[in-house]
Order: C-alpha cells, then sequence, then structure tokens
C-alpha cells in the first residue's frame, strides 16, 4: 500500500522531518495537514534511526498462459470482437495473505488492447531499473 512504500523509502534514505515534509507535499498534495502531522509524529517516534522490518505480502505470479483467436461467431453483444483478433489471458497467482491460495483470472484483450498492455509492462519495466539501478542493485532483465 501506499504508506508501507512511502515509509520504506523513508527508512531507506532517512531524510530530516523538513525533507520528509517537502516530498510527503510533493507527491502526496491531496494530503491533509492532519494527515501530514500524523504521518510526521510516527516519523518521529518510529522511523528516523529504526528500521523495522515491514511483513510485506505480495502475491507471486505462479503461471501465465495466452491464447489468440479469431471469434465468427457470438452473441450481439460480442459483434464487436467478430473476425478480429482476440488475445486471452490466464494469470495464475498465489494470494500469500490467503495462506497461498491459487487464484486465476482470465481476460479477454483485444489487439489494441493487448498493444496498450505491452507497452505499459515495458515502461514499468524501464521504471523498475531505474529503481534497481538507483538502489545499486542493478538487475539483468530475463531474455
Amino acid at each position: 500500500n501506499c504508506l508501507s512504500y512511502i515509509y520504506r523509502a523513508a527508512l531507506k534514505s532517512q531524510p530530516s522531518m523538513k525533507d520528509l515534509g517537502k516530498r510527503l507535499r510533493k507527491h502526496c498534495p491531496q494530503a491533509t495537514d492532519d494527515m501530514l502531522h500524523l504521518l510526521a509524529s510516527l516519523w518521529e517516534k518510529e522511523g528516523m534511526g529504526s528500521r523495522p522490518e515491514m511483513p510485506v505480502k505480495v502475491n507471486e505470479l505462479v503461471d501465465i498462459q495466452w491464447r489468440l483467436s479469431v471469434p465468427l461467431a457470438g452473441s450481439p453483444s460480442q459483434t464487436v470482437f467478430l473476425n478480429k483478433p482476440l488475445v486471452t489471458l490466464s494469470l495464475t497467482t498465489r494470494d500469500r495473505s490467503a495462506g497461498g491460495a491459487l487464484k486465476v483470472t482470465t481476460m479477454d484483450l483485444s489487439y489494441a488492447s493487448f498493444l496498450e498492455l505491452t507497452q505499459s509492462m515495458s515502461d514499468l519495466n524501464t521504471a523498475m531499473q531505474a529503481l534497481e539501478s538507483r538502489q545499486g542493485n542493478p538487475s539483468s532483465p530475463a531474455s
């Protein structure tokens, strides 16, 4: 979640109260003064100088399956997809907050939506590589 991300980032860089306040104002312009005072208070009590491990439960991607199809018939509500390429993605994830239960999410994407998804993933990869290199842990992209 957002607060967890901000807290972990602040723990790594150990900013002063003034710098933390400036960063929060810049990146969270919608934050109220009460919220900022609460965060400052927590940072003063818990953050500076301490480095507690924050348990982060991130889902794990177990499997990706895809299928390319061109629907030739369908219901009247599906006519927009007829005779056009359709990508079906099935993502299997392990939900660590639910004891490791597997969850399958399936989605159908038009070609335009699939291109948008691949561009977003490329942008995300670029951002993650930049973040890794700033932290001194250059990652090696998978081929």
